[in-house]
């Protein structure tokens, strides 16, 4: 789950990324984000906000 511990599920990877990309993926349930922002920065805070934004869309 996004925002949670990798190590918590064997199925998820993610990568965080020169100038704050970042992306991640979970085999098990087949999710998969990446963003890529058009500013530079080694700020988090934006995918942080967009993985929030689809966690919370995804529960329902």
């Amino acid at each position: 789950m996004p925002g949670g511990d990798p190590q918590d599920s064997p199925t998820v990877f993610g990568m965080g990324g020169a100038g704050g990309s970042f992306a991640y993926g979970d085999t098990a349930t087949g999710t998969a984000f990446a963003l890529t922002k058009s500013v530079l920065s080694f700020d988090f805070s934006t995918a942080e906000t967009c993985i929030d934004i689809a966690r919370n869309a995804t529960r329902g």
